[in-house]
């Protein structure tokens, strides 16, 4: 006849337990990592508001080391080692996320960022242009592509260079028409041609 249900419900039951204790115990890992990484996220904003930068940064590192293959964690932290005075360690995270995720226009547009506030606008010009083309409607990108190409058009200037001086400024005039220190140079620099 063979062995009765309660008999091998009692067999496997210890075996059982231990299969639904395991992945009981790695959806609570699964769980917690996603909410760590969603902490991290919106936490680190915080943080860094009320002057807690370390607290910020170990969220956003404990958000990468639970999930490392996920771009926007290493976004976010380069984010925060950008606010903190680290640009290089900036960088490489946002290069990190972009290797995971090519199409993350944040990623660009913060990566082109650092490099402008580090003065380095003419290799600010190629991630914010591709942030900008892979969002042509982000404002951060579209304000921050203008201003690399008016600080290059103003250096270029003042180097005695005015045709690619305004070869600069026509892109940055394109990108915000309503900027008064960019129109009032090209009118300048269009009148000493």
């Amino acid at each position: 006849m063979g062995v009765p249900d309660r008999t091998c419900r009692q067999l496997a039951s210890p075996h059982l337990a231990f299969a639904h204790a395991r992945w009981s115990t790695v959806r609570a890992e699964r769980r917690r990592s996603r909410m760590t990484f969603r902490c991290g996220a919106f936490q680190h904003e915080l943080l860094d508001r009320l002057g807690r930068q370390d607290e910020a940064i170990h969220h956003c590192k404990n958000a990468v080391r639970l999930q490392p293959a996920f771009a926007p964690s290493h976004n976010n932290l380069g984010i925060v080692l950008s606010q903190e005075g680290k640009p290089e360690e900036a960088i490489a995270e946002f290069r990190a996320a972009l290797d995971l995720d090519p199409d993350l226009a944040e990623a660009y547009q913060n990566w082109g960022a650092v490099l402008g506030r580090q003065g380095k606008f003419k290799e600010a010009l190629a991630p914010l242009a591709s942030a900008l083309r892979l969002n042509p409607d982000y404002a951060d990108a579209r304000r921050n592509l203008a201003l690399a190409h008016y600080q290059l058009g103003s250096a270029l200037a003042r180097d005695r260079k005015p045709a690619v001086a305004l070869a600069h400024w026509r892109p940055a005039l394109q990108l915000n028409r309503d900027w008064p220190a960019l129109l009032n140079a090209l009118a300048w620099t269009l009148i000493a041609e």
